[in-house]
This record gives C-alpha cells, sequence and structure tokens, in this order.
C-alpha cells in the first residue's frame, strides 16, 4: 500500500509541475508618468534653493569670542575658574542676539573663542 501511494504522489507532482510550466510569466506592466523613461539617467534630480540667509562662519564667531573672552579675563583676577561649556552657550546666544547671521556655527565658534581667550589671559598662556 505504501508503495502504491508514493508512486501515486511522484505521478501527481510531475503532473502538477509540467501543467505548471506551459503558463508563461505574467509581464509586469509599467503604468504612469515614470513607464516612459528609457535611463534612470533621465530623471531630473531636484534642485535645492540657496539659503536666504548668508550665516556668519565659525571662524567669525571664534575671533569674536576670544576678544570677548580675553576683555571678560582682563577684569577677574588672575588664576580665575574658566567659565564652562554651558555658560559660554548662554554667553554666546546673549552675544548673538537677534542678529539672524549669527547662526549655530557662529555660535559654537564663540564660545570656543570665548574659553580658548579667557583661559590664555587668566593662565598666563598665549
Amino acid at each position: 500500500m505504501i508503495r502504491f501511494i508514493s508512486r501515486w504522489a511522484v505521478v501527481a507532482s510531475t503532473a502538477l509541475f509540467f501543467t505548471g510550466c506551459d503558463k508563461p510569466a505574467p509581464q509586469a506592466q509599467q503604468t504612469g508618468p515614470d513607464s516612459k523613461l528609457s535611463s534612470v539617467k533621465d530623471i531630473e534630480l531636484p534642485k535645492a534653493d540657496e539659503p536666504v540667509i548668508d550665516a556668519a562662519s565659525y571662524e567669525k564667531g571664534y575671533d569674536s569670542g576670544m576678544d570677548a573672552g580675553e576683555k571678560a579675563a582682563r577684569k577677574e583676577p588672575p588664576r580665575s575658574k574658566v567659565p564652562t561649556a554651558e555658560e559660554t552657550t548662554v554667553l554666546a546666544l546673549e552675544a548673538a542676539g537677534s542678529d539672524a547671521t549669527r547662526g549655530e556655527r557662529w555660535q559654537r565658534g564663540y564660545a570656543g573663542g570665548y574659553r580658548e581667550g579667557f583661559a590664555r589671559i587668566t593662565t598666563g598662556k598665549k
């Protein structure tokens, strides 16, 4: 009985295999605006507009912060504590004020320059 079932299974699976091979594979039909493109290179790339505001650079902020830090350090006694990163970030925000050109890059430069200028004067290193 087992031989009969295994032979029947082989015959049935072979028949199903050959009936499936007779059908052609369905073709994927492209619809929409991209169907007319012959290559990916034909797709237009989006163009970004230039920024409206020309932001001041890191170096300009660093130089301004260096001057302000040296000026503030001259008012303090020698070997004074250098302001923390949080304190200089607040000072940079105050220095930037409402000037739209003094963005994040300028403020980071100002904070770094301020700490460097302050430390340079209070420690005596140049």
